[in-house]
């Protein structure tokens, strides 16, 4: 029941996401791309100033991209002004960027005319636009082509040294499906199996504290009340004692106000889900819930919905 819920819930996520994108990116022009690498330079300066980490390679590839090179500010102070001034500029020239656009392709259609005389202007204009068009085209293939499965089609396995894989010099190529299979399953019984000979692998600690850990005696040792046990070793009884709960229990609800505030933080870009949740969704939470706000409610089987 509450996956078949959850399923839904995505569902509705889904759709309200379809209906809510944005039209493409901006059209591209030589002006606004030179705005953004800018502003994307002082980002990485920023981070580079913040975190110590050697980002030079990232600052000049992006340095490469723009006619002459920038100044690079030396304190976080300089890079936060310039970076907020830079991020003006992008958003000046965003919500001017077709008319940027159209004034570059006029000015490439006007030097095409001189560099050819005799040319019709309306002509070299469809020129220009069917190759943009083209371009875009070949630009969107690598997003609607099939992905593929990513599944494995063979395994190498030693036969000299099969214990000693690292020393092994003579190898077979297992390709047959069903043998590929069999030999992963093997392989992952011995690795996941390499806490056999350890205390809580092992009886009594294995039943006392079970496969999840969640048994009665856990809240006893958490609590520090855990007594020595004869049936089990020196060692695994004082790891027991020192597992003390020194922090008090972390609550199981969250506050509307603080998620809020965390999705506030947390960029949108981020990839969270393969479901196709993402934190665009979390992000409507932080829209106030207003009267002046345009809501209809629907009532359904499962329930009332407002939108």
């Amino acid at each position: 029941m509450a996956e078949a819920i959850d399923q839904k819930i995505t569902a509705g996520m889904l759709l309200a996401g379809s209906k809510c994108e944005t039209a493409g990116r901006l059209p591209k022009s030589g002006i606004l791309h030179e705005a953004q690498t800018t502003m994307r330079i002082y980002q990485i300066v920023l981070s580079q100033l913040k975190t110590k980490r050697d980002l030079s390679k990232q600052i000049e590839k992006r340095q490469l991209q723009l006619p002459v090179a920038i100044s690079l500010p030396t304190t976080i102070n300089e890079t936060n002004r310039l970076l907020r001034i830079s991020q003006r500029t992008v958003r000046k020239l965003a919500r001017k960027a077709y008319d940027l656009k159209k004034q570059q392709r006029d000015e490439k259609v006007a030097a095409l005319v001189n560099a050819e005389p005799g040319s019709v202007k309306e002509k070299i204009l469809q020129r220009i636009e069917r190759a943009e068009h083209t371009k875009a085209m070949f630009l969107r293939l690598p997003s609607i082509k099939p992905k593929p499965s990513g599944g494995i089609s063979l395994v190498k396995v030693p036969t000299d040294l099969p214990n000693k894989p690292k020393e092994a010099k003579e190898w077979r190529t297992v390709t047959e499906p069903d043998e590929i299979e069999q030999l992963i399953m093997e392989r992952q019984k011995v690795h996941f199996g390499q806490a056999t000979p350890t205390p809580f692998a092992n009886e009594p600690l294995k039943s006392t504290f079970n496969w999840t850990g969640t048994s009665p005696e856990v809240q006893v040792v958490l609590k520090g009340d855990y007594v020595p046990s004869n049936t089990v070793d020196s060692q695994s009884n004082r790891i027991l004692q020192s597992c003390t709960r020194k922090m008090p229990p972390v609550s199981s609800s969250i506050p509307l106000d603080a998620m809020k505030n965390k999705y506030r933080s947390w960029k949108e870009t981020t990839s969270t889900s393969p479901s196709g949740r993402h934190l665009g969704h979390k992000h409507a939470l932080l829209k106030p819930l207003t009267n002046s706000n345009n809501w209809t409610r629907h009532e359904t089987k499962y329930g009332e919905y407002t939108i």
